[in-house]
């Protein structure tokens, strides 16, 4: 069975029974490293961005899950916009 790469989206073979084992599929060890790399942003940036656009943006912006910002704020424990936050913004309640 032919997939793409998660990582380079190069095409490459994959046996059906591997299929099932893992969400993320890397055609090399070393697109596996790349697309899971450190998440280490200048912080003093990351703060500012962190209260100027949602998470979801973010993510794409830095190129990581939303999990891996929830994670990266959890363990710096910084302030992040709460639920409805920017719904309240957008509305100009805040």
């Amino acid at each position: 069975m032919k997939i793409n790469c998660y990582n380079c989206h190069i095409e490459y073979d994959i046996s059906p029974s591997r299929l099932d084992l893992y969400n993320k599929h890397y055609c090399s060890a070393k697109c596996k490293y790349e697309a899971e790399k450190i998440f280490n942003p200048d912080m003093d940036e990351f703060k500012k961005d962190l209260w100027k656009h949602p998470i979801t943006v973010l993510s794409d912006m830095y190129g990581v899950s939303v999990k891996t910002i929830h994670k990266f704020c959890n363990i710096h424990e910084l302030d992040r916009p709460g639920r409805g936050y920017w719904q309240k913004k957008e509305a100009g309640v805040i």
